[in-house]
């Protein structure tokens, strides 16, 4: 009874985005004590969480949480034992940084995560989505703060030798740089299939340019 007692008073008292991350992450511990490898690890927050990775042309783990931010990664990223032996590694991050902190500070969080990251793997850094801003309306959260701050982040490509900037967005925008209305779930932020779809296409796309996987859908 003691314990049960002492769980919910847990429960009340630690936000439920908290138990959320701390949960996952445990699990995901778990996974990564158990793979053998080499994977492609995907880093992020929602926008990873729900991508399909098992649908990219190679091995790949997802590790995204929803509701992180580039602080949240970086804090868990070092617990990660499969960084050490990834084919790559990709992040998509950020996009819950904006309500409460400046692009400064988020550029700052990310020179951080690449610099405790492996130097001999190759990382993508993925800027940030769109939004829909007939749906999605933050006073901190908008397309030309999002492009702001992407325009910062494509300069970490010539700042590190071993980081590729992608942009899935662009396969996702209409003429006025908005999410697509078909792209999202109807939030204005989140993808659905139809837009999970283009941004795998994209990924498959991107990574078989890069020579990660070669013509016959084989990882080298």
């Amino acid at each position: 009874m003691l314990i049960i007692a002492a769980y919910i008073i847990y429960e009340q008292q630690v936000p439920f985005s908290e138990r959320y991350h701390n949960e996952t992450l445990a699990f995901q511990l778990r996974i990564d004590k158990n793979l053998v490898g080499p994977y492609a690890v995907f880093f992020g927050d929602s926008h990873i969480q729900g991508l399909a990775v098992q649908e990219l042309n190679m091995p790949a783990i997802n590790f995204g949480i929803g509701s992180d931010t580039s602080q949240g990664v970086l804090n868990r990223l070092s617990l990660y034992e499969s960084t050490n032996n990834a084919l790559f590694i990709y992040l998509a991050v950020g996009f819950n940084d904006l309500k409460d902190r400046s692009n400064e500070k988020i550029l700052l969080t990310f020179g951080k995560i690449i610099e405790g990251l492996p130097g001999d793997k190759p990382v993508f850094i993925s800027l940030l989505p769109p939004i829909d801003e007939k749906v999605f309306r933050k006073v901190n959260v908008t397309n030309s703060r999002i492009n702001r701050l992407n325009e910062a982040l494509v300069k970490f490509q010539k700042t590190y030798n071993n980081v590729t900037i992608v942009n899935p967005g662009l396969k996702l925008i209409d003429s006025a740089g908005s999410l697509r209305k078909q792209y999202h779930i109807g939030d204005g932020v989140h993808l659905s299939p139809q837009g999970y779809a283009v941004m795998i296409d994209y990924l498959n796309q991107t990574f078989r340019q890069r020579s990660l996987i070669n013509s016959d859908q084989r990882v080298f």
